[in-house]
This record gives C-alpha cells, sequence and structure tokens, in this order.
C-alpha cells in the first residue's frame, strides 16, 4: 500500500485531490470486496467505521470555536474511519500511517490516541464499549457536553436516513 507521497494527508478532500477520484473508488471497491462475504456489505466493521467518522465530525462540530476549524472537521471524520482500516485490512496502523502519510494530528490519534483527535477517538471507542465511566472522563477534556456528546451520538447512528 506504499504511495509513496511527499504531502500529508489531512482531509478526505485532500486524499481525493492527491489520490484523484479514480485512486479513491478503487478503494471503495476495495472495501466492498473485502465485505463480500456471507453478510454482503453488511459487514459490522464497515458500518462501525461509517459511524464512527459520522460521530467524529459531529463531535468536531461541538467543540469551541477556535478549535472548530474546517480541516478539524475533516480530519475528524478521516481518523473516525481509519480507526478500524487495520481490523479490515489486516494491516498494523503504524504500517498504514506510514504508507499514507497522514498528518501528524491524524497519526498522532490513531497510533497514540493523542491530541485532541485522540481524546475525541478514545471517547468514541469507550461509547462504543458503554464504558461511560471512562467515557465522562475523556469528555471532560474535549469541553463538550454530555448533551452534545449523545446527541452527535444518536445522529451519527441515524447517518443513512438522511438529515436529522
Amino acid at each position: 500500500m506504499a504511495l509513496g507521497l511527499r504531502q500529508r494527508i489531512g482531509s478526505i478532500r485532500h486524499a481525493i485531490t492527491l489520490l484523484g477520484r479514480q485512486q479513491m473508488r478503487r478503494w471503495l471497491q476495495l472495501a466492498l470486496v473485502a465485505a463480500d462475504d456471507e453478510r454482503g456489505i453488511d459487514n459490522p466493521l464497515l458500518d462501525t467505521a461509517a459511524v464512527r467518522a459520522t460521530f467524529m465530525e459531529l463531535l468536531a462540530h461541538c467543540l469551541p470555536a477556535d478549535a472548530r476549524a474546517r480541516e478539524v472537521l475533516e480530519q475528524a471524520f478521516l481518523v473516525g474511519i481509519l480507526s478500524l482500516i487495520d481490523a479490515l485490512y489486516d494491516i498494523s496502523m503504524d504500517d498504514l500511517v506510514r504508507s499514507l502519510r497522514l498528518s501528524r494530528e491524524a497519526t498522532a490519534a490513531l497510533v497514540s490516541r493523542e491530541g485532541r483527535l485522540g481524546e475525541m477517538l478514545s471517547f468514541v471507542e469507550s461509547m462504543e464499549r458503554l464504558d461511560f465511566d471512562r467515557a465522562w472522563v475523556e469528555l471532560g477534556c474535549l469541553s463538550i457536553t454530555r448533551h452534545q456528546a449523545l446527541e452527535a451520538q444518536w445522529r451519527a447512528f441515524n447517518w443513512r436516513t438522511g438529515p436529522t
């Protein structure tokens, strides 16, 4: 999966710009083929990755205004999607981030759960595990209220049904 990119990828839009729509289509096809087992495209990891990415993006919308730049919103979605790629494709996260040349923020979030994106990812993972005691502590570091977080989670779970 070595792409040899010189620039670090910071968003989905940036990835499409650098890689081109054709390469992104190939990745999507690969994801669909990887999910082509007895469950078809209903692979739970693909669904979890999509919900996680949406949840991360919606949480980023709740951040204080000074931390809510467009690139943060896009990176939150990207980190959410990529956070399960290692499990989907049996590749180490270190190898994945090295080959994709992700931004430092995205790399720190995915590899060591550091930085604001890493804190968001840790919170989302705690919510998925229903570890609410830990989740509420992690949420406190983000300056996002429980109400905002639960609303974002609800909207993420309903992402397929259209705008809410």
